[in-house]
């Protein structure tokens, strides 16, 4: 039997095995919902206030909750698994990415000396600065010894490179080893880099055009092919603004140059995640991408180019995509994403265990998709469509109860008032696999404080289990 079959099976049993109490203050409840999200009201407030008695003193607990339905006619329970790489697979994305390209090696026993010598002085110079201001007091050496061993390691596969490196690049013959390649899109030299894990699981795919520039960030001047808006094609210092997920559609104060329409990228995008074999990425929102040309100097404004003076210059070129693993229309990160729950980092020792929710990034330009971030992707292995739900009486009563009867697994250092109360889905791990894991429906009730959930209770949506840090990946 799969998770999924088991978690659907045992509507009435938590996650432990044992028997959820329904008959906690009332026997009148009506503890199912369906699995029609219509049947939930979220016109209304949850308002309730009752004490719960900790070890040294009673605390009153206030909700004044807002409710928060997901955008979606019914939900699932989705189980998933890591994506384990092979050959075979990085093979399909780097055809998938470069086409028909000729394909280098561009890991660092692959590079070039000339690439070899370029990052060895960088890393030097960069050691050489945090030991500077060590030296001056700015910094303390306990405070980045983690960065300067990860510098110190990175110099040391450079020197152990060094005596083998070539004048010239190596054609990928063999996909085993190498996790980092080289390949033209259209005129651009561009790098395809996959990440893996100890275990074999793939963590994230990136790929972007090589930069160019003494630290590495600038596309001008590039002996690899200039990328870059085309009104920006002579200009000094050409640099693209990428960073981070729009959580919606986003339009930019200049115009788009890019050939292509909105809807159009978006197609573009959507047909390249067919070729990735990304099946279960769910449309999150697409922004303008944004660039900047100049060189700013003497902390003002401008920049100097042959002796004259001119502003810094700003424009739009392309369209940076975003999507999220999930089911129903609901992208997953967008949901119950565990993560922006401020206390667990706070109090969790094994944060190094929990795993971001999958997502996605397209950067979509006139050559089609010229960037790209995939992290954290998965396959699904089983899924269960309409599922039937717990009441909201039903959710209501059984946080209540648990608040009251457990009152150690929360903090009540200082009095809550809680303030939403949402469905949405999360992770949870799976006990005899940690290569799988499965997204239930769930509710949360949680004080937002600055886009975090703090103080949040958990409580499974169709089994009404209280859902412990201890069952979440």
């Amino acid at each position: 039997m799969t998770i999924v079959e088991a978690i659907v099976i045992i509507s009435l049993t938590g996650c432990s095995g044992k028997k959820v109490d329904y008959n906690m203050e009332t026997e009148n409840i009506n503890t199912k919902a369906g699995s029609d999200i219509s049947a939930f009201d979220d016109s209304t407030k949850w308002n309730d206030s009752f004490a719960v008695e900790t070890s040294d003193k009673s605390v009153d607990v206030d909700i004044s909750a807002d409710i928060t339905l997901p955008d979606c006619k019914s939900m699932s329970v989705v189980e998933v698994q890591n994506i384990k790489v092979g050959a075979d697979f990085k093979k399909s994305m780097i055809e998938a990415y470069f086409g028909d390209s000729t394909v280098y090696y561009h890991d660092i026993p692959h590079y070039t000396k000339e690439e070899i010598y370029h990052s060895m002085e960088v890393v030097k110079n960069e050691i050489a600065g945090y030991q500077q201001e060590i030296d001056a007091g700015l910094i303390t050496e306990e405070g980045v010894s983690r960065v300067m061993k990860s510098e110190n390691d990175l110099l040391e596969q450079y020197e152990k490179a060094e005596p083998s490196a070539l004048d010239t690049r190596e054609k990928a013959t063999d996909y085993t080893d190498c996790n980092e390649y080289l390949g033209y899109i259209g005129n651009v030299f561009c790098e395809l880099r996959f990440g893996i894990a100890e275990d074999g699981s793939l963590e994230y795919i990136s790929a972007q055009p090589l930069k160019a520039g003494s630290e590495g960030t600038l596309y001008d001047d590039s002996e690899y092919g200039y990328y870059g808006p085309p009104s920006f094609a002579e200009e000094k210092g050409v640099e693209g603004f990428n960073g981070g997920s729009t959580g919606g559609d986003t339009t930019s104060s200049y115009d788009n140059e890019c050939a292509l329409s909105k809807d159009e990228a978006i197609k573009k995008a959507e047909e390249f995640q067919n070729k990735l074999g990304m099946a279960s990425q769910v449309y999150i929102g697409t922004s303008d991408y944004e660039w900047s040309a100049g060189v700013i100097e003497d902390g003002d404004d401008t920049v100097k180019t042959d002796d004259k003076e001119s502003v810094i210059k700003d424009t739009a070129w392309g369209y940076i995509i975003d999507y999220g693993e999930g089911v129903d229309g609901i992208a997953f990160c967008k949901s119950l994403d565990f993560t922006r729950n401020m206390d667990i980092w706070e109090t969790l020792d094994n944060y190094d265990d929990f795993m971001p929710y999958g997502s996605s990034s397209f950067i979509v330009t006139d050559q089609g998709v010229t960037e790209f971030t995939v992290s954290y992707p998965v396959d699904i292995v089983n899924e269960s469509k309409n599922v039937e739900l717990l009441s909201m009486d039903t959710i209501k009563e059984i946080i209540k109860d648990d608040m009251t009867k457990n009152s150690d697994q929360y903090d009540f250092t200082q009095n809550h008032t809680y303030n939403n109360l949402k469905l949405g889905y999360i992770r949870l791990k799976d006990a005899s696999d940690k290569d799988k894991c499965t997204y239930v429906p769930a509710w949360c009730l949680s004080k937002q404080d600055k886009g975090y959930d703090r103080y949040p209770v958990y409580v499974n949506a169709i089994d009404g289990t209280i859902i412990r840090s201890d069952d979440l990946i």
